[in-house]
């Protein structure tokens, strides 16, 4: 939810994401302060997120002998937290944030904040389409069950 809500805030400065030198100071400051605000407990936030989603999508994979989608879903969430976590260095990029500060220049804030933002939004569309795909997966669950369930009323074989 953290996440999300700091998505959300950051749409202030969306255009950073793509160009450093884009968006208005005074928006990009503002989420430069509300991230320095939650910098500190985002690891303890994020990290039980992560990881369990992780097991979760692993738990079901196995569970659905690695059906496709699951599997695919699972596999698209390993590789954005992969790429945040190792080339997009996420340590570095926190201890960026951390170490600036407002009387940093423009330049320097703009570049801290991108690296935290781009972060998000990685996390944030790799976890979308985890979501998405496992909600289409409980609903061919859910149809198959109301299937089986009709089939079994009518003492009809089942394939």
């Amino acid at each position: 939810m953290l996440l999300l809500v700091l998505v959300i805030f950051e749409r202030g400065a969306f255009d950073l994401l793509f160009n450093i030198q884009a968006g208005e100071s005074d928006a990009i400051l503002k989420v430069f302060n509300a991230l320095r605000m939650v910098i500190h407990v985002m690891p303890y936030t994020l990290g039980p997120f992560i990881l369990g989603t992780f097991i979760f999508g692993l738990i079901q994979s196995y569970q659905a002998k690695w059906k496709l989608l699951p599997t695919i879903s699972l596999i698209v969430y390993l590789i954005a937290i992969v790429y945040n976590i190792t080339l997009a260095d996420t340590v570095a990029v926190v201890e960026t944030l951390k170490n600036t500060t407002n009387e940093h220049t423009i330049d320097t804030i703009r570049y801290a904040t991108q690296g935290v933002m781009r972060q998000h939004h990685v996390g944030i569309i790799g976890f979308g389409f985890f979501l998405i795909c496992q909600i289409i997966f409980t609903i061919q669950l859910m149809s198959k069950s109301k299937i089986n369930k009709t089939i079994d009323k009518k003492n009809l074989p089942i394939n």
